[in-house]
This record gives C-alpha cells, sequence and structure tokens, in this order.
C-alpha cells in the first residue's frame, strides 16, 4: 500500500515539475538567413567566388575558341581537297591531314566536355565548403549568444519546420549575432537588407 501511495504521488507531482521546468525554460530566436546574407565574410566569399568562376569561365571559353579555330581550319582543308583543279598529290596531302584534324579535334571536343564536368564539380565543392564553414562560425556565435542570454534553446524564425508562429521582440537575438559575426567588417560594409 505504502508502495503505491508514493507511486500515486510521483506520478501525481511528475506534471507539475514538468511545468515547472517549462516556465523556466529560455527560449530566443534568430533569422540564419538573414544573418547569413548579411555576415560580411559570406558577402566576401561571394565576390571571391565569382571572380573565380569568371576566371574558369574565360579558360573554358578560351578552349572553345582553340576548337572553333581547329573546325574552321579542317572546314578549310575540304574545301580544299574538294576543288577540281587540284593536283593528285596535293589533294591526298589534305586527305591526309584531314585524316588527322578530325579525331584530334574529336580529341579536343571530349577535352573539354571532361573539363567543364570537373570545373563544375570542383566548384560546387568549393562552394559548400565555403557555405559551410560559415554556417558553422554563425552557429558559432549563435550558441555563444545564447550562453551569454542564458538561453536553453535558439530557434530559426525563419524555418517553416519550427512551427514559430510568434515570439516576443526580447527575445530575438539576430542583431546580437550580427553585430559580433560583422565587429570585424571591413571599413564600408552595409548589411544587404532589413531584419524582420
Amino acid at each position: 500500500m505504502y508502495k503505491k501511495l508514493i507511486s500515486l504521488l510521483v506520478a501525481i507531482s511528475l506534471p507539475f515539475s514538468c511545468l515547472n521546468a517549462a516556465e523556466a525554460l529560455i527560449i530566443k530566436t534568430v533569422d540564419f538567413p538573414y544573418l547569413f546574407s548579411n555576415y560580411w565574410k559570406v558577402q566576401d566569399s561571394n565576390k571571391k567566388f565569382q571572380s573565380t568562376i569568371k576566371s574558369v569561365e574565360k579558360m573554358l571559353q578560351d578552349k572553345v575558341e582553340e576548337g572553333e579555330k581547329k573546325a574552321e581550319e579542317l572546314q578549310e582543308i575540304k574545301k580544299k581537297s574538294e576543288n577540281p583543279v587540284l593536283t593528285d598529290e596535293a589533294r591526298k596531302d589534305a586527305d591526309e591531314q584531314l585524316k588527322t584534324g578530325v579525331p584530334v579535334l574529336r580529341a579536343m571536343e571530349a577535352d573539354l566536355q571532361k573539363q567543364r564536368q570537373i570545373v563544375q564539380q570542383n566548384l560546387t565543392r568549393e562552394r559548400n565548403k565555403i557555405t559551410a564553414m560559415h554556417r558553422e562560425e554563425i552557429k558559432n556565435i549563435i550558441q555563444k549568444v545564447a550562453q551569454d542570454n542564458n538561453a536553453d534553446m535558439v530557434l530559426d524564425k525563419s524555418n517553416a519546420q519550427n512551427i514559430l508562429l510568434f515570439s516576443k521582440e526580447s527575445v530575438e537575438i539576430t542583431a546580437d549575432v550580427l553585430a559580433i559575426l560583422n565587429a570585424d567588417k571591413p571599413e564600408g560594409f552595409e548589411p544587404l537588407k532589413s531584419g524582420n
């Protein structure tokens, strides 16, 4: 009987202790996409990345132009070989140039295609690496600001999966996090847009 009474008391008091714990829970919110797009290092990385893309595109365009030049040379040789006044030896020479030139052109086209794929994979991998690095930096600052505010958890208010329908302005720490992230920003840097 005594054990049943204790079990009953524990069962009754458990929901009340959970309520007290829930009341003491400190929740803060951030707008992660806003932080990401307004972190000066993200914008700086984007500029550098765009510069890399331009130089890679120039390199690929040079290869395209090299292939086009080779194709034009082969067209001229083909036209020349079809000339009826051409001597047999000159025609034979032109046919030989075509026989060796066409595989070279095909190899150039295959190489260009392969290089495009490799470049795309490398750019994607580099973009993902840079994005992950900056996301981790932002998360670390969020964690620091949350700890400074004695927060038990931080929700991303921009993420619909959190189903955050309302939060008091006083729980918002986006501005605090952004201030720390941009503490060492270069002169003249301004955030892209205003946060919610």
